[in-house]
């Protein structure tokens, strides 16, 4: 059961910027729990008291990390903040990840490819 104020998402494609748009809170998407989703970029995340559980990223796992030197409640200009925000088998797409430790990593693998979604062409 969802604790009360979480947003749930549920199995479909999400993209993080519209939603911060309509969140109002900047650039930090707070309390969403994520089930079954593809989470759509291109964005850069920071992770803050927020879980992974059983994900996994469409693109390298090797190059979805971004080193940074400030503190996890400190959001670089240009990413995204999730704050209290659980991730539960969702795939990611187009996605990386800010001031993530080793250990942090090994939260996120390889998905399959033919899981990516056919992109509009531009």
């Amino acid at each position: 059961m969802t604790e009360p104020g979480v947003r749930q998402y549920l199995w479909r494609d999400v993209q993080l910027l519209p939603m911060l748009a309509r969140s109002g809170h900047g650039p930090i998407l707070s309390r969403a729990e994520f089930v079954g989703c593809t989470i759509i970029g291109p964005a850069v995340v920071v992770l803050m008291d927020s879980e992974l559980v059983n994900c996994s990223s469409l693109d390298d796992v090797d190059q979805l990390w971004w080193p940074q030197n400030r503190g996890v409640e400190s959001v670089p200009v240009g990413a995204v903040g999730l704050r209290h925000c659980t991730f539960t088998d969702c795939v990611f797409d187009q996605v990386g990840f800010a001031g993530w430790s080793e250990t942090q990593r090994q939260h996120i693998a390889a998905a399959d490819p033919s899981l990516r979604r056919q992109r509009p062409a531009t």
